[in-house]
């Protein structure tokens, strides 16, 4: 669930900038939006391979916006309560939010050893 949850909110941040044409289907949501819960999947997550194909797409799409120029933020981005205004203040947001779903994903894989 991290991952995809990783995955599907940097979709949806980044897509506050220019230029960033958002990769994952609709479907995506169900699964790793906020609140959701794999207990309450209906139906299979997407597979493994997909998600981290859309993890490089993501990466490379981001590396070529940031090659051809700085993007600008195309409207502030409001998370719970906090009003992101800048692409600084987006990309920080987005670095620190996955760095805590990466410590959660390190704490579980410990725990299964």
């Amino acid at each position: 669930w991290n991952v995809g949850h990783i995955l599907s909110a940097g979709d949806f941040m980044l897509s506050h900038l220019s230029g960033y044409q958002r990769l994952l289907p609709a479907h995506y949501s169900d699964f790793f939006a906020r609140g959701t819960s794999p207990k309450e999947w209906q139906g299979g997550p997407p597979e493994w391979s997909e998600m981290l194909n859309y993890l490089e797409q993501q990466t490379n799409q981001v590396e070529e916006l940031f090659n051809n120029g700085r993007p600008e933020l195309t409207k502030p981005l409001e998370i719970r309560g906090t009003s992101l205004s800048t692409v600084d203040e987006v990309l920080a947001f987005i670095g620190g939010h996955e760095g805590q779903h990466h410590g959660t994903i390190k704490a579980y894989a410990r725990l299964i050893k």
